[in-house]
């Protein structure tokens, strides 16, 4: 059965092609016009200028939505081969995002790590010929990624997939040893974990 949100991605996909001409054009995307999708990401705080402090239940679990949406939001991707580099970039809009000190910074610091992990899989392992796309969401004020999406390569792509489900698998261990560190900010890091854990069933599947 073809997932719902995806059909309608595709259909989206196709139209902005079509609007375009022949291939990609025009948008803001390098060598590519805007794919337009949704959900939009759940973001917890407005910077890393925001207050740091001590970890709160409201303050995870808006990490733990945002980095669900992720999983929704690159499971969406009408082309499989933007999935691993939409992981990075999406792992690095969460953790931009959250405060650069008190009990989150560790948590901010390995989901950068992370991102920049898969980013370079996806880079190292680009496809030639296939434009890098800026996605956005279609809601009014919908958010927009940060930057274009790298493609890998199809031939590569379910072992590129599961080498990122690897670096996800690290990221998990090293925010549980992370929150082990300390009594307050245990259970918070756990979630965490456990959430960003998850997006590893969507780059293995690929």
């Amino acid at each position: 059965m073809t997932h719902p949100i995806k059909a309608a991605l595709a259909m989206a996909l196709t139209a902005s092609v079509g609007l375009a001409g022949p291939g990609f054009a025009g948008g803001d995307a390098v060598g590519g016009s805007p794919i337009t999708f949704v959900p939009p990401l759940v973001l917890p705080f407005v910077g890393p200028e925001a207050p740091g402090g001590v970890a709160s239940a409201a303050g995870t679990q808006a990490i733990v939505d945002s980095l669900n949406a992720a999983n929704r939001f690159c499971a969406a991707v009408p082309q499989s081969v933007y999935a691993i580099d939409c992981m990075s970039e999406r792992l690095e809009a969460v953790a931009r995002s959250m405060p650069q000190s008190g009990d989150y910074a560790d948590a901010r610091a390995a989901l950068l790590d992370a991102s920049a992990k898969l980013h370079k899989l996806a880079t190292d392992n680009a496809a030639a010929g296939v434009p890098r796309v800026t996605m956005r969401s279609s809601d009014a004020g919908g958010i927009r990624t940060t930057r274009p999406l790298v493609p890998v390569d199809a031939a590569v792509l379910s072992a590129v997939g599961e080498q990122a489900a690897e670096v996800l698998a690290e990221l998990e261990t090293v925010l549980l040893r992370s929150g082990e560190a300390s009594a307050t900010r245990r259970g918070h890091y756990d979630r965490i974990a456990v959430a960003a854990g998850s997006n590893k069933v969507l780059l293995r599947s690929l």
